[in-house]
């Protein structure tokens, strides 16, 4: 039991001990056990911190790896065309190499008609007891609903026999109600001229318009093969007029690649050349080159090295100890670290290589060399003899880093299973965070304990010095007393 020495003082011949000091000297010791568990709340709360940055850092490598084994990042191709105003083309990973022959013999259009002869906005309209009809591809739609020519399920705005800006606005209703690619529009063409336009807002056959019951005009769109034309009609007779012109007639864009002849709806095509982009642009001829793109696998084996040294600097920083290090890591000397053995099992899948089809190449032939304190480094110079000696095709592949032949159980699952919300470290942070707070429930009752101790040394002290004091007091009187009868005696 720890020995608390007590101090007094003397004024004025009384007697007291300075409690402030004796109480706190008691309470120092006594504090000692709830220190140690402020002290295991601060390093529990380190361990998490340094746990949060590991697993920051081993997602980091983990995305590197990804990089690394996904086959279409040795894939860069880059195409180009000898003739940019007939066409111009794009690649992405995984286009195949070679040269395409474009010959073009129509480009994709969209529709684009006019109605003129209308003198102000709200010009009055004629429309038959069938209703205004509008027809996109194959299918009709009209603003009389009893219309035989009308679409089932379809919800149709009511078209009043208003004026032309009614008819305007009813077209655009429809576009937008039933996702139609045509839009509809009043241009001024000059002082009191105005025209009501509708334009297809796509190329191709499948999106050619045609209408039919304005001021007795109809425009019907005749589809062929590859492209459209369109009959203008008047109450039902052909008419030659200047009123109504059909300005564009859609039609397909109708192509040659390599001799095999080709027809779509659309200028731009992509279902041609597999994952190759054909823009095309006017008629005539191109050709188009599929080349070898920039290789960046040096650049991916580099971050990953990096990404893996990054990972392992910070675990060797928290299982840092006496043994090995100056300073002791987080987790330094405890057996919890034990719960990281997936670093264990990171390394010794790198020493496995990795699986390309039902092969083994080993990260040496990649340019990855293990260094003697664990780490990576790259060697440039076994880089660029594994791509002398076919490395890319191998990594175009696709790899498996720590695979084998019939396993799935390679580096990525590895990694995934510690990152995983159930994996090692998450499970370690939920444990420790368990621990701090039952840790902090013993503070707490601990410290109402200690609350009490302190009030319980201080009354004690408290009485003992009003004790001393009365003592002191009663020693004076007496000596006081004495020394009277001293005198008296004296005296006689």
């Amino acid at each position: 039991m720890a020995s608390v020495s007590s101090s007094s003082s003397t004024n004025n011949n009384v007697t007291s001990i300075d409690v402030a000091s004796i109480v706190s000297s008691l309470m120092t010791v006594a504090n000692a056990p709830l220190d140690k568990l402020n002290s295991k709340v601060k390093q529990a709360q380190t361990v998490i911190s340094d746990l949060g940055t590991l697993k920051s850092k081993l997602s980091d490598f983990q995305t590197a790896l990804t990089a690394l084994e996904t086959p279409g990042n040795y894939q860069n191709v880059i195409a180009t065309t000898n003739n940019s105003t007939v066409a111009s083309s794009s690649a992405i990973s995984g286009a195949k190499q070679g040269r395409y022959n474009l010959n073009i013999s129509q480009t994709a259009e969209a529709s684009n008609i006019s109605v003129k002869g209308f003198t102000s906005l709200t010009n009055a309209v004629t429309l038959p007891a069938e209703g205004f009809t509008l027809k996109v591809g194959s299918t009709t739609y009209s603003s009389n609903i009893n219309n035989v020519g009308s679409v089932s399920g379809v919800t149709t705005p009511a078209l009043l026999a208003g004026n032309i800006s009614d008819v305007s606005n009813w077209i655009n209703s429809i576009a937008t109600n039933n996702g139609l690619n045509v839009s509809s529009d009043l241009v001024l063409q000059s002082t009191g001229q105005y025209a009501l336009v509708m334009n297809g807002t796509q190329t191709g056959i499948i999106n050619s318009v045609g209408f039919s019951g304005l001021n007795g005009y109809s425009v019907t769109t005749t589809n062929s093969t590859s492209t459209s034309s369109s009959v203008v009609t008047l109450n039902g007779s052909a008419y030659n007029g200047s009123d109504v012109s059909v300005n564009s007639s859609a039609k397909d864009s109708v192509f040659q690649v390599n001799g095999l002849a080709f027809q779509r709806s659309s200028n731009t095509v992509t279902d041609v050349v597999t994952k190759l982009t054909l823009k095309i642009d006017s008629i005539g001829s191109a050709l188009i080159t599929v080349n070898q793109g920039t290789d960046d696998s040096s650049s991916l084996i580099n971050n990953f090295v990096t990404t893996y040294n990054q990972m392992i600097a910070q675990y060797k920083t928290m299982t840092a100890n006496s043994s090995n290090s100056k300073e002791t890591g987080s987790l330094g000397g405890q057996s919890a670290a034990l719960t990281l053995s997936f670093i264990n099992e990171i390394k010794l899948k790198l020493g496995q290589g990795a699986l390309v089809g039902s092969s083994t190449i080993s990260l040496t032939t990649m340019g990855v060399d293990y260094t003697t304190d664990g780490t990576l480094k790259f060697n440039k110079t076994n880089y660029s003899s594994g791509i002398a000696n076919g490395l890319l095709s191998s990594l175009s592949q696709g790899i498996s880093v720590g695979g084998s032949v019939g396993s799935t159980n390679d580096m990525s699952k590895t990694i995934a299973d510690a990152l995983n919300p159930n994996g090692a470290i998450d499970i370690y942070v939920k444990a420790k965070n368990s621990d701090i707070e039952t840790t902090k429930t013993r503070i707490g009752d601990l410290s109402t304990r200690l609350r009490l101790l302190e009030t319980s040394y201080t009354r004690q002290y408290s009485t003992l010095n009003t004790l001393l004091y009365n003592l002191s007091q009663t020693s004076n009187q007496l000596t006081s007393s004495l020394t009277a009868v001293t005198n008296i005696n004296s005296a006689k």
